[in-house]
């Protein structure tokens, strides 16, 4: 593991050349060597109680058996841990983002799409590639902008793709103080979908009985996350080894005009936040195989925020598709989202 402070002499990053090319596009196409990472069960555990993932069908060790001995399944949430951890993702957290090298630019996530086909579980070997494969350039509020994408592939031990990640992040170049952003209005379910929403409680994973999704009609729900804490970021950081100064470092969030002068919410903790609503209200027979969600607005601790969604049919009666947003006491989106789930077997 490349866990922080561990040294990285002799470790290359494309992620980390990419950057300190100026995001030069020669670089698309590149792939990272692959590295592996052995699942343990405490890891798995701590990602998924620090995400509100901790739904018992996949942390059971009688919940999930394949064939051969019950193991825990990881959350989409775990992801993160997997990539974290990696030389590629290290070397471009410690030796460009965190270390000072221009100070007058600001690195942000945008958002990220999963994909999930065959679970992960306690006790694999997951090998870990990156690629990059997208930058393109746009004029902003602050001034110019930088955006990339990535894709990282997470492979078993008999060497199928469980699931991939794409990676959304942006670089600012400021050139001003920037302007607020325009908020945008969350929509109200009752204009989407005739259901009653199922109201969740706040530990999303004691939520029983879970809702049957797969019935032919339409379903909604609704939860208050409650106020983002000091605690919850902290715990996040810790549980998925984000070490980005990003999150918790006051002095680089003043330097880089980040609104408040206040460190930011990581933006897949706030994915994290949407996923587990969704995961425990369609319980343990729905396979969340697909997940895209986009950052419309930073989130600060102090902000106060509510998820809900609805879930409708599709062409095919194994799967549903649920649209779901992350808003905040004024009614303000701050994030937004898509879901497929499949219908799983017992």
């Amino acid at each position: 593991m490349f866990c922080m402070g561990r040294g990285l002499d002799g470790m290359t990053s494309i992620l980390a050349e990419f950057a300190l090319s100026d995001y030069d596009a020669s670089h698309i196409g590149r792939k990272s060597p692959p590295f592996m990472i052995k699942v343990d069960a405490s890891a798995v555990e701590k990602a998924a109680y620090a995400s509100g993932c901790a739904v018992p069908w996949l942390l059971s060790s009688a919940a999930h058996s394949d064939g051969g001995a019950p193991r825990s399944i990881a959350a989409l949430s775990f992801f993160w841990y997997l990539l974290n951890n990696t030389p590629t993702y290290r070397a471009y957290e410690s030796g460009y983002v965190q270390s000072g090298l221009d100070a007058n630019v600001a690195h942000l996530h945008t958002g990220d799409d999963y994909r999930y086909f065959v679970p992960i579980s306690v006790g694999d070997t997951i090998t870990v590639t990156c690629e990059l494969t997208k930058v393109y350039e746009k004029r902003g509020r602050q001034g110019a902008m930088k955006f990339i994408e990535d894709i990282w592939e997470f492979r078993n031990q008999d060497n199928v793709l469980a699931a991939d990640l794409v990676r959304k992040a942006v670089t600012i170049y400021p050139t001003e103080p920037p302007p607020p952003p325009p908020p945008q209005m969350g929509p109200r379910l009752s204009d989407l979908t005739p259901a009653t929403p199922d109201v969740l409680p706040p530990r999303v994973f004691e939520f029983v009985p879970a809702r049957d999704l797969f019935d032919g009609k339409p379903h909604a729900y609704r939860h208050e996350y409650g106020t983002v804490t000091w605690t919850s970021m902290i715990q996040w950081m810790g549980a998925i080894d984000d070490y980005a100064r990003t999150h918790y470092d006051w002095e680089y969030a003043r330097e880089r005009g980040f609104p408040g002068g206040v460190p930011i919410t990581a933006g897949p903790q706030m994915g994290a936040a949407m996923i587990a609503p969704v995961l425990a209200w369609a319980g343990p027979f729905a396979w969340m195989e697909d997940f895209r969600h986009i950052q419309r607005r930073s989130v600060n601790p102090g902000d106060v925020l509510t998820t809900y969604g609805f879930s409708k049919p599709t062409n095919d009666p194994d799967r549903i598709a649920v649209e779901a947003w992350l808003v905040d006491d004024k009614g303000h989106i701050r994030n937004s989202g898509t879901f497929t789930l499949r219908r799983r077997s017992a």
